[in-house]
């Protein structure tokens, strides 16, 4: 959980807790790990379209994914 970064570049250290336990999230029977994160440090912005992550596995094999991100509700 220490090595998670997440924001617009995948280097914000944004998170700020985690649940334990997991939760299955999109029902593949899988727990997911379910973090929250510090907005303004992820660098979101009006124009932001691009999100990644960024972390080291339990073995140290790097974990790296982006998604595209609509932002809603945003005041300019």
């Amino acid at each position: 959980i220490a090595s998670i970064r997440f924001g617009v570049s995948g280097t914000e250290t944004s998170v700020v807790r985690c649940a334990t336990g997991g939760e299955d999230v999109n029902d593949d029977g899988i727990l997911d790990l379910v973090c929250q994160a510090e907005t303004k440090v992820t660098g979101v912005s009006c124009t932001t379209t691009v999100l990644q992550v960024r972390a080291l596995l339990r073995d140290g094999t790097p974990l790296f994914g982006q998604d595209e991100v609509n932002v809603v509700g945003c005041r300019r």
